[in-house]
């Protein structure tokens, strides 16, 4: 009796192997089937770095939510949400690994939170949330907090560029 397997070889491809018998060898499905090897210039997917990007891009968030709520709670409530909506955004994007290219999912996820980002300082700005912020810290905040939608601007576009410089590649 034959069956398809498919398990994660140790340097983390999918392989598809087929267990014959009472064997507990597996064998490659076709016969000459040769699992991915990694490359010099491949990308995967890696729960740990995109887990950690997510984090990181989205952490600054909650700085906000505690700074100004004890005097705008609402402010704060909307800063919290602008948080989830990155963070469901970034899980969904991961979940979907398999149909979207990892480059392809970097460039949605870039532009989600540029845009989430931008609405978050607006908001901010708007409500004189960055006021109340420098007045409690003592320090200018406006300049740096206008730099984090910048920060994803380069991101998005260096992200967008290596895109294009592989799919080029491929094209030729």
């Amino acid at each position: 009796m034959d069956f398809d397997v498919l398990r994660v070889s140790d340097a983390g491809y999918k392989e598809q192997m087929t267990a014959t018998g009472n064997s507990s060898e597996l064998v490659p499905s076709t016969p000459n089937a040769n699992p991915a090897r990694p490359s010099t210039d491949s990308l995967h997917w890696n729960a740990g770095g995109w887990f950690g990007s997510l984090l990181g891009c989205t952490l600054w968030m909650i700085v906000g939510v505690f700074a100004v709520a004890p005097e705008r709670p609402l402010l704060a409530a909307s800063f919290l949400g602008l948080f989830v909506l990155a963070v469901v955004i970034g899980v969904w994007l991961y979940r979907k690994r398999d149909s979207i290219e990892l480059l392809r999912a970097m460039q949605l996820y870039m532009l989600s939170f540029l845009a989430i980002s931008l609405v978050y300082l607006a908001l901010a700005a708007g409500d004189g949330a960055l006021e109340l912020v420098e007045r409690s810290w003592g320090n200018s905040v406006a300049l740096p907090a206008w730099t984090v939608p910048s920060c994803y601007l380069v991101c998005l576009l260096v992200v967008s560029y290596l895109d294009w410089s592989r799919r080029s590649k491929r094209l030729s």
